[in-house]
Order: structure tokens, then C-alpha cells, then sequence
């Protein structure tokens, strides 16, 4: 049976400083000309991903903001959408502005991709918008109203705050939305103090993408193999048919782990697969 491996990014496949190291892009160089099956899975956007493989070429679709999007890496056309139900964008950003919180608005319009912030960003999303600035994103917008993206298809709500701010919203949106959106929350190095909390919608979760995968693309017939180390990436591992976590994850991922192997920063992930590919 073939194998089909997919990986988680941030704090698995990426080092501390969200970078994908020289001998992780060797190893994936070097497997992918021999037939390696490899995508990955994350809550990072096609143009975060695009940038960490600019030097490794994915053939297979991936897995971008959790799920939201499948994506053809070569093309960057989306072969899966899915969106918050256009019916509860209102009530759910209304609820994010009562809590005190500064979102970020990513939207699709059929053709292009958005990354919409107000003027009012606090500390998290200055760094975000200055991150996305500095790396050229042709997504970058600054909005102060949602009517004017009325007709947009809202893909992610992210907000990056203190973490007991976003649990009390995290609550309050789970229990008013709880059969239409999926609330996650992340912690980021990339941020300290801070964490990542993504609002999408109830369809948009890695195990409903590997689902996809397996069905849609042929890839039904193979054995998948998932890489991750946050709570995010439970589903993914229930979705799997072998899941590895890395030693630095959260305990809960380790608990239900097949197998759990060296830490993000000595690329395990790759080395991993090196030695079970060569083998196979």
C-alpha cells in the first residue's frame, strides 16, 4: 500500500523560528524526486505556506487555514472552499467587537484571496500586519466596516490577544454558533504572551480535509501517515491511519500518538520519513 504523509507546520515540520531548516528542505528535496506522497496541513494561508516551500516543489493539494481551503500548491487554485455560513458573520463579529477584540478578516471572492484588518488593531495584529507587510503579501487591505465585503466569502477570523480574553470569547461564540463554527485556539512563537485564536467555519477541519483528500484525489487507497503536536491536530490524527506526534507537543496529542518521536527542532519529521521511506 502506498503511503501518503502530511504534516502539520508550526512546532512540527518548522523550527522555532517558523522556518522550514536546510536539512528538512534536503531530505524533502531528495525523497519528493524519488516519489515521496507529502502535503502538509496548517493554519497558515497558500502565501505563508508558498513562501516556506518556495525552494521544494509539493505536488498535492494542500491543507491551508485548517481546512478551510484545499489547495493546488503548483496553481494556487482552490479545490475545496469552505466558508462561514454568510447568515452568522454579523452576529459572530459583533460578538468579537463586544469582547474588546481587534479581528483579522481573510475572504475569498472567487478569484482573489483577502487579509482585511480595521484600523483599530491592537498589539498582535500590528505584528501581523507588519509580518504580512514586510513579506510583500498581495492580500493586505485595511477595511472599517464588513458591508463592504458583503459579497466576499469569509474563510478565517483570526485574533491574536491573551489567552484568558480569548477563552471567555472562545466560550461565548461556541455556545451561540456551536453547529456552525469550529474555535481554535494556538499558541505561536512568533508571538509570546499571545495566542492565536481562528474562527472557521464547521466544515473546515483537517479531518474533513484529509477526508477529501481520500476521496476526491484519489488517495483512498493509501495509507496516511500524520505528523503534528497541538490540540488542533487531534482531528487530523483520527482522520489518519498512523499518527506520529513530536516530543515538544501538547500531552493530549502525545496521549492518543501511535508513535511520538524526536522535537520540531531536530527535524524529526523528516528524518523520520527518510528513514521509513528508504526502507519501503
Amino acid at each position: 500500500m502506498k503511503e501518503l504523509y502530511i504534516s502539520d507546520l508550526d512546532g512540527t515540520l518548522l523550527d522555532k523560528n517558523s522556518q522550514l531548516s536546510s536539512r528538512s528542505e534536503f531530505l524533502l528535496k531528495t525523497m519528493l524526486k524519488s516519489g515521496l506522497l507529502f502535503t502538509v496541513a496548517s493554519l497558515r494561508s497558500f502565501e505563508s505556506i508558498k513562501a516556506i516551500f518556495k525552494n521544494v516543489s509539493l505536488q498535492f493539494p494542500i491543507i491551508e487555514l485548517n481546512g478551510a481551503f484545499i489547495t493546488d500548491f503548483v496553481s494556487g487554485r482552490k479545490l475545496v472552499i469552505n466558508a462561514i455560513d454568510p447568515t452568522i458573520i454579523t452576529p459572530v463579529y459583533q460578538t468579537i467587537l463586544s469582547k474588546g477584540l481587534a479581528p483579522a478578516v481573510m475572504s475569498y471572492d472567487g478569484v482573489n484571496d483577502y487579509l482585511s484588518f480595521s484600523d483599530e488593531m491592537n498589539e498582535g495584529l500590528r505584528w501581523y500586519w507588519e509580518n504580512r507587510k514586510s513579506a510583500n503579501d498581495k492580500r493586505l487591505r485595511k477595511l472599517n466596516h464588513i458591508d463592504s465585503m458583503k459579497e466576499e466569502a469569509w474563510i478565517c477570523i483570526t485574533i491574536i490577544e491573551e489567552r484568558d480574553y480569548c477563552i471567555d470569547s472562545k466560550n461565548k461564540l461556541e455556545f451561540e454558533f456551536a453547529d456552525d463554527i469550529n474555535v481554535n485556539i494556538l499558541d505561536s512563537l512568533d508571538t509570546p504572551g499571545l495566542v492565536w485564536m481562528s474562527i472557521t467555519a464547521k466544515s473546515a477541519s483537517k479531518y474533513n480535509a484529509i477526508q477529501t483528500l481520500k476521496s476526491e484525489y484519489n488517495f483512498d487507497h493509501h495509507k496516511v501517515i500524520c505528523f503534528g503536536d497541538q490540540p488542533i491536530d487531534i482531528p487530523m490524527f483520527q482522520a489518519a491511519d498512523f499518527s506520529i506526534a513530536v516530543s515538544n507537543a501538547d500531552p493530549d496529542v502525545k496521549s492518543i500518538a501511535d508513535l511520538v518521536i524526536g522535537d520540531h527542532q531536530s527535524n524529526a519529521v523528516t528524518e523520520w520519513i527518510f528513514q521509513h521511506f528508504i526502507k519501503s
